[in-house]
């Protein structure tokens, strides 16, 4: 365990495609646990911003960032601390596909697939224990026009009449969870796979049916309710890198 040195702005790049509050958020991560400073406690707001030499709008972008994915807990008038999953060590950092695409120095474009009541496949069936009726949203990503991306998530049925298309079309899965249904994120369960296109897919990517594709599937758990989302990113080989550490956690992976 280190204590660091008095600054830490060199961790940051302000050349770099990759926003500077996604930079700081990323090395924030990396420091809880190993760094005295980022225990069970932040530094302040003040504090972070003289170790970073950045702005307090950069700071309070990261910082949110951070909690939108379960990683911190913010208490007003008492300051930002470690959730207790991320002490525990399990995969509870949610990331949406367009974080991936960011975190690259990308801008893509969403648009809004499919969205209504449908009748969940045998997987998703079985993950969030539905029987036959679940909410479900298909997305499409472009960056600089080009296709690259389809993302599918599924909600169980109490969710169809709180859940808009106005509020899918306009926020991730997670962001959904968090800010819209204001549920807390307790742990995620991912997976990694090749699977078939099918004709929607298909047609998006530009690309010929039972084209090998690579699955994520993330199977996302929230505090006293148990699994609540199941969501896949389908993408042809090379149209986005992510990595997993020692700990199994990935970065900046996931989806929807």
């Amino acid at each position: 365990m280190t204590g660091g040195g008095d600054t830490l702005a060199s961790a940051l790049d302000d050349t770099a495609p990759t926003s500077l509050y996604l930079q700081l958020a990323a090395d924030i991560d990396r420091r809880i646990g190993q760094d005295a400073r980022f225990m069970e406690r932040l530094p302040s707001e003040a504090e972070l911003c003289r170790l970073y030499a950045v702005s307090r709008i950069t700071v309070r972008q990261a910082l949110s960032h951070l909690a939108e994915r379960g990683l911190v807990v913010r208490r007003h008038g008492r300051g930002t601390f470690v959730s207790d999953v991320r002490r525990d060590g399990r995969q509870s950092a949610i990331y949406s596909l367009g974080d991936v695409l960011a975190a690259q120095g990308l801008a893509p474009e969403t648009e809004l697939l499919t969205f209504g009541e449908a009748a969940p496949p045998p997987d998703v069936r079985q993950a969030l224990g539905l029987k036959d009726r679940a909410l479900f949203l298909r997305r499409g990503f472009r960056v600089n026009d080009n296709p690259v991306a389809v993302t599918e998530v599924w909600y169980p049925p109490e969710f169809i009449d709180l859940i808009s298309r106005d509020v899918a079309r306009s926020m991730s899965s997670a962001l959904i969870l968090t800010r819209h249904l204001r549920l807390s994120i307790d742990h995620a369960d991912v997976s990694i796979s090749l699977q078939k296109t099918d004709d929607e897919t298909a047609r998006w990517l530009g690309m010929t049916k039972n084209a090998a594709l690579m699955s994520i599937t993330r199977v996302t758990f929230c505090a006293d309710r148990g699994a609540l989302e199941h969501s896949r990113i389908l993408l042809s080989t090379g149209k986005a890198e992510f990595r997993v550490d020692a700990e199994g956690r990935i970065e900046p992976a996931l989806i929807a």
